[in-house]
């Protein structure tokens, strides 16, 4: 079944001359289950060109993709030929395939629209919901035939892994429906793994913590009050998050740097929904400044719908970026078998450390390959309890407290 939407912002008044005889034609397949092309759509788009252009012929078409079937409707459909406009209510091979076929009708010129876009190919379960079967990214991740794409089926198109950020088996914008990269048949190879980067072979924990990840000040002054706190606080490194309603992390990273914080100053990439051009001119940025410490976070939110790029890919950009001083730290939650596969490929393109909350009673024995490499990691939220100041996480996760809370957690628990 392939899977289309209907484009709403596609204005087809301004797409069609007034005047001109218009045929809407919508496919009764696939089309016609995703509600892009049945019949009531068909009747909307006809309302929506009232009083602009004569509709002449309206018809639902049984598999337009397919021209044989076309062509004999351009000989049995009255007034077909009068047409010189043709809103397309399929998907692209359906449009494409009219495109070609009325191109060479008569040899008058003719016009062929659509506002449906194609997403893919979907499975049609037997309780009547859709799941996504193929998004033609080009490169094949099903482990095997008898397996649904996780890519596909995932809602923010990740490639490359489950979200980090979870804390269960349980979809992170989804809540209804169980990560579609948690599949058995990912399994964790056996033998210790070997870091690509030798120049790091002596890194453990003591290289980037005690550390703290702090949500950005949303002004300079935030960014003084932060400055001003830092040497009272036992702290090495701290990593400066993003977020929509705060500063940029280089202009915090840099106003740090301007004020001579005693710490080593980090950058937070999640990256996933933003382009390679921009990532590689940040992180340029960050390594002219200075800073050589990146922490990976693959984007686990509903606001950030969209994973155009996999975190292995981003630890492989960071590395090569900052050059051979940097030190990229990523975070796994090693929930699940996938979870170590995903950081098994960052370790291939140049991850040094790893960070992970290490949840009671999973995947400890994974966890123990990692051990040299491992960075406990506390997230803080509204929820956290009272945080023990005597056992000092290795890396203390404010990234969900508004600033000020951060500055008063960091005051009790890093003093």
């Amino acid at each position: 079944m392939i899977k289309t939407i209907f484009d709403s912002t596609v204005d087809l008044a301004s797409l069609i001359e007034p005047g001109t005889p218009v045929a809407i034609l919508g496919c009764s397949q696939c089309a016609s289950v995703y509600k892009t092309g049945d019949t009531d759509r068909i009747e909307e788009v006809a309302r929506s060109l009232e009083g602009h252009c004569p509709v002449v012929v309206v018809a639902s078409i049984d598999a337009p993709c397919d021209q044989r079937t076309l062509r004999f409707l351009t000989r049995t459909i009255p007034r077909f030929g009068e047409c010189r406009c043709f809103v397309v209510l399929a998907c692209e091979a359906g449009a494409r395939s009219l495109g070609t076929l009325v191109s060479n009708l008569d040899g008058e010129p003719r016009k062929v629209v659509s506002p449906v876009r194609t997403t893919g190919f979907a499975v049609i379960g037997l309780d009547g919901t859709s799941h996504g079967a193929c998004l033609f990214c080009d490169v094949c991740h099903r482990p095997d035939r008898g397996s649904l794409c996780p890519v596909a089926a995932c809602p923010m198109a990740r490639s490359d892994g489950p979200c980090q950020d979870r804390t269960s088996e349980v979809c992170v914008v989804d809540p209804t429906m169980r990560c579609s990269w948690l599949t058995p048949r990912l399994l964790p190879r056996s033998a210790p793994v070997a870091w690509r980067r030798p120049r790091n072979a002596n890194l453990g924990r003591e290289s980037v913590a005690p550390a703290a990840v702090f949500p950005p000040p949303r002004d300079l002054g935030q960014v003084r009050e932060l400055a001003a706190g830092i040497p009272g606080w036992n702290l090495r490194t701290l990593f400066v998050d993003d977020a929509p309603e705060g500063l940029t992390p280089l202009v915090v990273l840099q106003t740090l740097l301007q004020l001579a914080v005693p710490a080593e100053l980090g950058l937070v990439l999640h990256g996933l929904d933003r382009s390679e051009r921009t990532l590689a001119a940040d992180l340029r940025t960050a390594a002219a400044l200075g800073v050589r410490r990146v922490l990976i976070r693959g984007a686990a939110s509903p606001e950030r719908r969209i994973a155009s790029r996999s975190t292995v890919s981003l630890v492989e950009l960071a590395a090569g970026t900052l050059g051979p001083e940097a030190l990229v730290l990523a975070q796994n939650a090693f929930l699940h078998p996938a979870d170590v596969a995903l950081l098994e490929a960052q370790i291939e393109v140049g991850l040094d450390l790893v960070a992970s909350r290490l949840l009671p009673g999973h995947a400890r024995e994974a966890a123990s390959r990692f051990a040299g490499r491992l960075v406990p990691l506390v997230l803080v939220d509204e929820s956290t309890g009272p945080i023990d100041a005597g056992s000092r996480p290795a890396v203390l996760d404010l990234s969900r407290l508004t600033p000020h809370l951060a500055l008063e957690v960091s005051r009790r628990v890093l003093r």
